[in-house]
């Protein structure tokens, strides 16, 4: 009896601002496990998912237990009521039947947790090979139940908490955009060049040079495209575009 007021003074007096949960749940169930000469506890918040056992065995059949929703957790879970189980090897799910044949578990004594007859967790106590868990080592653990049941409670409102207090996270840009003014488009009409009408080809018609003027030759690049091309056609689309002159140089 010492050995469970010293557990429940020790979970009592724990803080539990910025404590890990599955630290906390492990802690607790070493103790209890080293309280009771037991093979392993393991502690599970169906609400949270948190599943942590007294070692690393523990915490596997814990985990399956949960992760399938069969079994002596989850039997206590749903129905409050404590669940005696004398050989684990028999029961499903099969992963967890599997792990006791393997484990050489033959029993458990499972409990659930509740705060204000709400069930907040379930405890599972694993037995050595030929002495399985009592009731009465349950009923021993009356006040520590409690005392574990409340942490986790605190555990539970603080992990609440804190997802309330979390700053929501930046809207994507095109959210952010859909809630500024969107400014009407402003349609502006660029005048373009006439088009002749008809669909026979404008010549341009060069004036003579008067006399004692030479022909003005034609810019480089105006050469280059004539090249390419008759010589009105290019003219034309240049002079229809705003291009470049054709200057004419008086003979020094």
């Amino acid at each position: 009896m010492p050995a469970f007021v010293e557990i429940e003074h020790a979970i009592a007096r724990r803080p539990v601002t910025g404590l890990d949960p599955l630290l906390f749940l492990g802690d607790a169930a070493e103790r209890i496990a080293g309280a009771l000469d037991a093979r392993g506890v393991v502690l599970v918040v169906p609400s949270s998912g948190w599943v942590r056992g007294s070692d690393d065995v523990a915490t596997l059949v814990g985990e399956v237990q949960h992760r399938d929703g069969h079994g002596p957790v989850s039997t206590a879970a749903r129905t409050g009521r404590p669940v005696l189980t004398h050989d684990l090897t028999r029961i499903g799910p099969p992963a967890l039947a599997a792990i006791a044949g393997e484990e050489g578990l033959a029993a458990a004594a499972t409990t659930a947790l509740a705060v204000d007859g709400r069930v907040v967790a379930v405890l599972q106590v694993l037995g050595h090979p030929g002495r399985p868990p009592a009731q009465s080592a349950l009923d021993a653990l009356g006040g520590v139940l409690e005392v574990v049941a409340a942490r986790i409670v605190d555990l539970l409102e603080l992990g609440r908490r804190r997802q309330a207090d979390e700053p929501a996270a930046a809207a994507p840009v095109e959210d952010r955009t859909r809630a500024l003014p969107v400014t009407p488009a402003v349609s502006v009409d660029i005048p373009r060049p006439a088009t002749p009408v008809g669909s026979e080809r404008l010549r341009v018609v060069r004036p003579e040079p008067e006399h004692g003027e030479e022909p003005a030759s034609e810019p480089r690049f105006v050469r280059e495209l004539l090249g390419a091309a008759e010589p009105e056609l290019v003219t034309e689309e240049l002079r229809a575009v705003g291009g470049v002159p054709l200057p004419r140089h008086r003979a020094r």
